[in-house]
This record gives C-alpha cells, structure tokens and sequence, in this order.
C-alpha cells in the first residue's frame, strides 16, 4: 500500500467524518500503547527473575537433563558437594508430563 493513498484516504474521511477519523487514531494510539506497556513489563519481570535467580533457585550450581544423568556425571556431582563442605546438599528432582485418556469421547 502506497503512503500517498494513505494520506488521500485519511484526508477524505477527516473531512467527512472528523470524529471517526479522530476515534480510530486514538484506538490505533491505546492499541500500540498498550502493546508497549505489556512488553516493557515483560522485559522487566524477566529482567528481575534473572537477577534474583540465585535466592529464587536457593542453590549455587543446578544441572538439568531430559535424560538420567552419566555415572561419570554423578560422580563429578558428589565429589563437588563433598568439596564444598559439611553443609552442602544435594537435592535431586525428577519432573514428568502426564495426560489423561478419557475412553468415553475418546479424546485426551
């Protein structure tokens, strides 16, 4: 789309009808505004969790896996936690995904 026509067609309609013309840009206004609003809050919610990750985490060293974890891996794991000292702990957390069939409408 051309700006030319753009601007032709917004000329027309300010003529006959200013007050659409005028609610149209101020919806067009709030829209964006409010597009803004939401992601600067998302920038600095995201931006907060990172720094406080550590407290949030409560630990100094995380390891994930989709996998169990090599016998060489766990290893290096318990030999850091002894190095760290009597009041170091490690804590391990297994997380899986579950569905649910519902025979009746065969759906999940």
């Amino acid at each position: 789309m051309k700006l030319g026509f753009v601007w032709r067609i917004a000329r027309r309609d300010s003529r006959a009808a200013p007050r659409q013309l005028l609610l149209v840009t101020a919806a067009m206004a709030v829209g964006v505004a409010a597009l803004v609003a939401i992601d600067s809050f998302t920038a600095n919610l995201q931006d907060a969790v990172h720094r406080q990750a550590r407290g949030l985490l409560g630990a100094d060293l995380s390891f994930s896996s989709n996998a169990p974890l090599p016998g060489r891996v766990d290893s290096l794991i318990d030999s850091i936690v002894v190095h760290a000292g009597a009041d170091a702990a490690q804590t391990p957390v297994v997380e899986f995904g579950a569905m649910a069939y519902v025979p009746r409408t065969s759906g999940t």
